[in-house]
């Protein structure tokens, strides 16, 4: 079976709900539709450096969850995103 190995603006896209994007998508099944967990970090880092990081986090969460991530464990690439996160606030201040 083909799999497409989508990067993290496809994600992105995805996830702001780009209708183009959204088309290209619903040809494929998500069984076909991967990402990386190096993808995924840089995802969490980005929802937990938004203002609305309880709705983005469910939304992250919920995509993550209909695809195949490939290689580490989502609850570890998560926590590097939130630690990262908390790191550059830090170095903001």
């Amino acid at each position: 079976m083909v799999k497409y190995l989508i990067d993290t603006n496809i994600c992105i896209a995805w996830l702001k709900g780009v209708t183009i994007i959204r088309e290209k998508f619903l040809i494929h099944s998500p069984q076909k539709i991967t990402t990386s967990t190096i993808n995924l970090a840089e995802l969490f880092f980005g929802v937990y450096n938004s203002e609305r990081v309880d709705h983005n986090l469910a939304n992250l969460i919920n995509f993550a969850s209909e695809i195949e991530i490939i290689d580490l464990e989502t609850e570890s690439i998560q926590r590097y995103g939130q630690l990262k996160a908390d790191i550059s606030a830090a170095y903001r201040n």
